[in-house]
């Protein structure tokens, strides 16, 4: 479906390279899904400069930019793309009339060049090399750096019309085993850290956003917020901040592992899928640790946010210790969040609710005393009428 303001030739040119980018930066150039893409992407491009000499698409200010239009950020498509461009120093790419499929093909091999291996050439300077005549990607001569999609200045209502879609690249590159994105997390717990601290009274109104399309995206975003803003009651310094953030972003990243169908299903689970959905704590501790260059604690929460207080959750094992501050708050801020959101076999439930289930396992899965600071911070922030209304 096309969307208002962008032409569905360029929305289709903006999925095809995003996807075609992504692709490659998964697999070799002879894959199958790799060839796939790109030839899709050939054709595409074909298609528009059969109409025009060349088509630009920039990336400015967070957004994409082409002839005369700005994509809307809430499009995670674009997005991703923005975001990926960025990460290479990449502020416009030109298509001119002639490329060929192997100027195409040289061009996707040079993107998939992971950022940290780029060195001081850069990607324009590896283009000229490789032969590519037809294709330019370069900087926008700009009097600053372009603004940050995540600007640490922002309100949490601003920070959410990026967060989710942005995350849900982090996630998926993550996943994928990309270190490129350790920077990207890291910036957005910065965007997380500096909206909880301008604008903690919001807190009650991220019920009010679970509607998005991708709750695993959403729910990331809003665990990542409600660990921050518990640490932060608590007076954890900010550098502990950004740890305790970076740790409940990526909580979950095990998930990706998890069969959608599984994830998504309208029903509860049947004994076999719920087996295979507890191994998503083992899935993602396995993902971050093969990624590196994140703290140790990325990996702790990833693997104990199931396990509860008293070890009665998932996955289990045959001993027990005590469990990382990081993990005990977002195993709150992770059940809180899911009893709030609308799920396909249900849906989602008001404060109140939450905490009535929720105070049935204190003790258990929740430590106490973390539980009751977390009630107390929500209620007294969702009735002091700063959160924006009842507690619903």
């Amino acid at each position: 479906m096309k969307r208002e303001g962008m032409p569905e030739s360029i929305e289709t040119l903006i999925r095809d390279l995003s996807i075609a980018l992504r692709v490659r930066a998964m697999y070799t150039a002879d894959h199958a899904s790799a060839q796939q893409a790109g030839r899709r992407l050939f054709q595409t491009l074909q298609d528009l400069l059969d109409e025009r000499k060349e088509v630009r698409i920039g990336a400015v200010g967070g957004e994409l930019v082409g002839e005369g239009l700005r994509s809307d950020r809430t499009n995670a498509v674009a997005a991703s793309l923005v975001r990926l461009l960025s990460s290479r120093r990449i502020d416009m790419l030109v298509f001119q009339s002639g490329v060929t499929a192997e100027e195409l093909g040289a061009f996707l091999d040079v993107m998939a060049i992971r950022p940290a291996d780029l060195k001081e050439e850069g990607i324009p300077a590896i283009l000229s090399r490789r032969g590519v005549t037809h294709i330019a990607a370069g900087q926008i001569d700009l009097s600053g750096e372009a603004a940050a999609p995540l600007p640490a200045d922002a309100d949490l209502s601003a920070f959410y019309r990026g967060g989710v879609a942005i995350i849900s690249e982090v996630i998926r590159e993550f996943s994928a085993g990309n270190r490129a994105q350790v920077s990207l997390a890291k910036e957005i717990v910065g965007g997380i850290v500096g909206a909880v601290e301008k604008d903690l009274a919001a807190l009650p109104l991220l019920a009010t956003l679970r509607n998005h399309d991708d709750y695993t995206f959403t729910h990331a975003l809003n665990v990542g917020v409600l660990t921050v803003a518990q640490a932060k009651s608590l007076a954890l310094p900010e550098r502990d901040l950004f740890a305790v953030g970076i740790a409940g972003l990526l909580h979950d990243l095990g998930k990706q592992r998890i069969p959608p169908e599984i994830l998504g299903k309208p029903a509860l689970l049947t004994d076999d899928e719920f087996a295979l959905m507890q191994m998503h704590p083992i899935y993602g501790a396995e993902a971050v640790r093969n990624v590196g260059t994140v703290p140790d604690l990325v990996t702790t929460v990833a693997f104990e946010h199931h396990l509860g207080i008293d070890f009665s959750g998932y996955p289990r094992l045959g001993r027990r210790w005590t469990l990382n501050l990081a993990s005990r708050l977002t195993t709150i801020a992770d059940s809180f969040d899911a009893l709030r959101t609308n799920r396909p076999y249900r849906s989602g439930i008001t404060i109140e609710q939450a905490f009535d289930i929720m105070r049935a396992k204190r003790g258990s899965l929740y430590d106490p005393e973390l539980f009751d600071n977390f009630e107390r911070l929500i209620k007294s922030l969702a009735g002091s009428g700063k959160g924006g209304g009842p507690v619903t």
